[in-house]
């Protein structure tokens, strides 16, 4: 992690203190993994305490985020993702906030058992749409 990843992510860090809103929060992508370009934009998964939570406080904490890091920001509601993005974020993530504490391993325990229930129903899919791109390209 390079020294500026860690900047950003105190950044993030300080401001989601002050969002009392937010349940959990997760940067994800480029960022978690390591891989953060100076024109990357930051992935943060939000869990709101507030399940009704306006799409104007997303845009306005992604605003107020992108002001303070510089980038833009890329919200996600982990509390409406697919299980395949839950579970994606749940692999490599960086902790910004989990307020409570155990609202992190509740969310990791909860995308892990969906992945778990739909890992083979996907799996399916992938091969038969495989079969099926092999059969249009021949």
């Amino acid at each position: 992690m390079t020294s500026a990843t860690r900047d950003i992510e105190a950044i993030l860090r300080r401001h989601l203190s002050e969002e009392g809103g937010i349940r959990l929060a997760l940067l994800f992508g480029s960022a978690a993994r390591g891989r953060l370009r100076p024109d990357s934009d930051l992935d943060v998964g939000i869990w709101p305490v507030d399940p009704e939570m306006p799409l104007s406080d997303e845009l306005a904490l992604a605003a107020t985020l992108g002001r303070a890091t510089g980038r833009e920001i890329d919200i996600v509601r982990l509390d409406r993702a697919s299980a395949l993005v839950r579970f994606e974020v749940a692999k490599r993530h960086t902790v910004l906030r989990a307020e409570p504490a155990e609202s992190l391993p509740r969310f990791l325990a909860s995308a892990a058992l969906e992945h778990a229930e739909l890992g083979p129903l996907w799996e399916d899919a992938r091969r038969r749409l495989a079969k099926r791109l092999a059969r249009a390209g021949s």
